[in-house]
């Protein structure tokens, strides 16, 4: 690179020198940004349609349901904290940035039992309860029981046992 002497008439007595490297000269750059009122009214449709369609998009991630089998916990995916208001079933707002965390609200049936032994079982349970008599001898307990989740107390089970399939 070279440096050359570039010099520049000014209007009035004054002439202005000034060195640049070499290399074509470039044409005096234009402002940094376009002119505001042309830029809006030729984008301002398109600017509008964006943005309604993203405020749609957000209103309807922002709903979830519960059916009607199910206790829902509010799960906010910011804060990483669940809501203390227990929600039945229905549809509802709760924000684009949360989700339920959803429990059972019939009866639920946990057995252990040997399906082998009863025709009636609809599912599966777990395996027999095996245990010892002090005297060393083997028993087989076949154990049924239901329980269901009181409303007002789900929160209190989610914070102290964790989601759903954890718990039993």
């Amino acid at each position: 690179f070279w440096l050359k002497p570039l010099v520049q008439a000014t209007q009035g007595p004054h002439i202005a020198a000034t060195m640049r490297l070499g290399g074509p000269e470039r044409a005096p750059a234009a402002g940094p940004w376009p002119e505001a009122t042309g830029f809006m009214s030729e984008n301002r449709l398109g600017f509008i349609l964006s943005l309604g369609l993203a405020l749609v998009i957000v209103f309807i991630y922002g709903f979830d349901s519960v059916e009607v089998t199910e206790y829902a916990l509010n799960y906010s995916l910011v804060t990483r904290k669940v809501g203390h208001n227990t929600y039945p079933s229905g549809r509802y707002w709760i924000g684009p940035l949360n989700h339920f965390v959803k429990f059972p609200a019939i009866l639920t049936t946990i057995q252990f039992s040997d399906s082998s032994m009863q025709a009636d079982l609809t599912e599966r349970g777990d395996a027999t309860l095996k245990s010892r008599t002090r005297d060393g001898l083997n028993v087989a307990i076949e154990l049924s029981f239901q329980y269901q989740l009181i409303a007002d107390q789900v929160h209190a089970l989610y914070t102290s046992l964790g989601p759903y399939p954890d718990f039993h």
